[in-house]
């Protein structure tokens, strides 16, 4: 049986005639979507429609001893990736040997001809062998999905200052909450775990929460992962089920995640709880601005750093003696008001890009720091611009009326409203402006998700005249990012704001080439 996805299948030059191949060697053969059979758990959580495909025609492969499965993924793309990691977990669980081929476009015919006939040998033998293993139709884990007294809440470190507000948050409610600490040595121990081409973050997640649970000593029957998940054109619905996996080869059984649809309220958490991580993601957001307000300019350095510390300190203070957070935002503004601020502005740089890269200082390797070095100022999106923009694309999709999305922006600019007068050309676009501009770009339908929101974003940018220069930041493998990445080299040329792209693979250093951009920028300031 061949697997893929059919514009590589049926392509003779993406499938280098491997179909041909095998055919001439006696094989009858036949392709996933020849199979109608009901869903299995296996494809249920399978977020691509190709994907749910394969993951079903397994149950064929397992009940019929005379088909045996070939996967032919393509290199560099992460969908592929999951499905790999899912696809070996089920075979193996089957005992039925199996082929996975993925292309490039450097892979010669030599080398999938070997490969291919050693698997038609082994597959001649175990078929002769007469071996049977009892059908497998996916594989069912037991997975709590609700927190429950005496249970630890993991938290993964995407951003450490907003992951500790949403921390307090849980405490507040009784919950035992604790935020992951993140080195690039779990980034590697993620990927022992995975097959390599997965999103990076998701990987990062893994590994941290493997290593966290083993140096802890953490009963892994009482730790939840706290991970929301949206349904948009990324991979964010695979990555608990990655995780599963990964934990269930680490010895690690019985973890649950809490994970939920990220548009929504939080379960098990009060409704005053899911107010309080909105709010904690608001106020974390607004305390990033303000230390890229303020630090480019300070007189005595670390006066900014040790400030946004004490801010920091007074809003999880507010969060666990249930005080208003608008206080806690006017207590912030009081304790920043004392730094100096200059009239004249540097040249401000964007960060742009992938979430977890954005906001994570172990990924991005701190880029702002370099780019405050070297004479910019930073400006950053608010943490719930995914969420503000889900909603918004949902609505629009659906049809339905967008007064949550509303909603919500209000709650954000009761926030900001705190800080006019300091932070406020870094106050959030709405959607619909973002959603108009995309249009008067030609972009009439675009696919939700973060190229949306990075385009949208810089077309604003560029109509407020708000930015010199986009530092473009995503995981290695991010298929949003790569499809941004394309759209930037026209945009800014249209523009005039260059963009420069960071990749991050946990080990790579590519910050260094904003060097020669900025410096430029700020010599031509200068001249």
């Amino acid at each position: 049986m061949l697997m893929a996805r059919p514009y590589v299948l049926f392509d003779r030059g993406l499938s280098k005639g491997i179909p041909a191949k095998l055919e001439s060697m006696g094989f009858d053969l036949m392709v996933q979507s020849m199979v109608h059979a009901p869903e299995n758990s296996d494809s249920q959580q399978m977020h691509w429609h190709y994907g749910r495909q394969m993951m079903t025609a397994l149950d064929s492969v397992a009940e019929n001893p005379h088909i045996y499965p070939v996967f032919i993924s393509c290199f560099r793309c992460s969908p592929d990736a999951y499905l790999m990691t899912a696809f070996k977990a089920r075979m193996e669980k089957m005992g039925k040997p199996y082929l996975i081929l993925q292309l490039d476009e450097h892979g010669s015919d030599v080398g999938y001809q070997t490969r291919i006939e050693a698997a038609v040998e082994t597959f001649t033998t175990h078929f002769a062998s007469k071996s049977t293993a009892p059908p497998n139709r996916g594989i069912v884990r037991s997975v709590k999905k609700e927190l429950k007294e005496g249970d630890t809440l993991l938290i993964p470190y995407t951003d450490g200052r907003i992951n500790r507000l949403q921390a307090a948050v849980f405490r507040s409610a009784g919950y035992d909450a604790r935020v992951m600490r993140l080195t690039p040595d779990q980034i590697h121990l993620g990927y022992r775990y995975a097959s390599g081409g997965e999103c990076l973050p998701n990987v990062a997640i893994l590994g941290s929460m493997i290593d966290y649970i083993k140096k802890e000593s953490l009963d892994p029957k009482k730790t939840m992962l706290y991970l929301p998940a949206t349904c948009l054109a990324c991979n964010f619905p695979q990555y608990g089920a990655m995780i599963m996996n990964g934990l269930e080869h680490a010895g690690l059984l019985g973890a649950g995640i809490l994970t939920f649809n990220g548009l929504e309220s939080v379960p098990g958490l009060s409704m005053r709880g899911n107010v309080g991580l909105l709010a904690a993601s608001n106020i974390g957001s607004l305390l990033h601005k303000l230390a890229f307000r303020f630090r480019p300019y300070e007189t005595m350095p670390g006066a900014t750093d040790k400030a946004l510390a004490e801010a920091e300190q007074t809003v999880i203070d507010h969060i666990m003696t249930g005080k208003s957070m608008i206080n806690a935002a006017k207590a912030v503004r009081e304790i920043v008001e004392k730094l100096p601020l200059p009239a004249e502005r540097k040249p401000r740089i964007a960060v742009l890009g992938d979430l977890y890269a954005k906001y994570n200082d172990v990924l991005n390797e701190r880029v702002w720091d370099l780019a405050e070095s070297l004479g910019g100022e930073i400006l950053v999106p608010s943490y719930n611009e995914m969420v503000i923009h889900g909603i918004y694309a949902d609505a629009l999709e659906k049809g339905t009326d967008t007064k949550s999305v509303s909603t919500m922006v209000k709650f954000e600019q009761k926030f900001e409203a705190v800080f006019k007068g300091i932070l406020d050309d870094q106050f959030e676009p709405t959607p619909e402006e973002c959603h108009n501009l995309l249009q008067k770009y030609g972009m009439d339908q675009p696919i939700p998700g973060e190229t949306a929101i990075s385009i949208g974003r810089t077309l604003h940018y560029a109509e407020k005249g708000l930015v010199s220069a986009i530092i473009h930041v995503n995981p290695v493998f991010c298929c949003p990012g790569v499809v941004s990445s394309a759209i930037f080299k026209r945009l800014q040329e249209e523009t005039g704001i260059p963009v420069i792209d960071l990749f991050y693979d946990g080990t790579n250093k590519p910050n260094a080439r904003i060097i020669p951009h900025l410096y430029y920028l700020t010599r031509q300031r200068e001249i």
